[in-house]
């Protein structure tokens, strides 16, 4: 796999992750066990932990300050993707709980979640290319051995 692809997998599995934590959110919206982070953990987790990784490439403020509207964007887009969880569940439920559930209709409903999620990663790779050519290829290369590097911790 090229380096380049890589780093775009990596950008986007680390979106995901940042964007799933979210997706865990409970009531409470703490991070016990019946709950996950609140939108506003995640936004200072996320924005930390990119701050910590453009610390690690040496990035510019130029750099920075891209780099960061370009999480926010994309991190805006999955807590409005997670905001319609409440109403997939209605939805599940309303076709359920009849006596003889409309097949159609549910796999309807899973269809429209799975394009959400399908779009909500193409904008997650659309970032990481914008995020690509933010960077010059010394930057490159460093975020690279720190992607792997934290995915190696990942696999063990």
């Amino acid at each position: 796999m090229k380096r380049v692809t890589r780093i775009i997998l990596m950008a986007s599995v680390g979106a995901a992750a940042v964007l799933g934590l979210a997706g865990w959110r409970g009531e409470g919206g703490s991070w016990c066990h019946r709950g996950g982070p609140s939108p506003e953990q995640v936004e200072k987790y996320s924005a930390l932990f990119v701050d910590r990784t453009l610390d690690d490439i040496d990035a510019t403020d130029a750099q920075r300050t891209q780099i960061q509207a370009v999480r926010k964007d994309l991190l805006k887009e999955g807590m409005a993707l997670k905001d319609q969880k409440r109403a997939t569940h209605e939805d599940l439920l309303k076709i359920l709980e009849v006596d003889k559930p409309d097949a159609a209709k549910l796999h309807a409903l899973v269809d429209a979640r799975i394009e959400d999620l399908r779009q909500l990663a193409h904008e997650a790779a659309d970032s990481a290319l914008e995020v690509h050519g933010t960077l010059n290829p010394e930057q490159r290369v460093k975020l690279a051995e720190k992607l792997r590097e934290r995915q190696a911790r990942w696999e063990k």
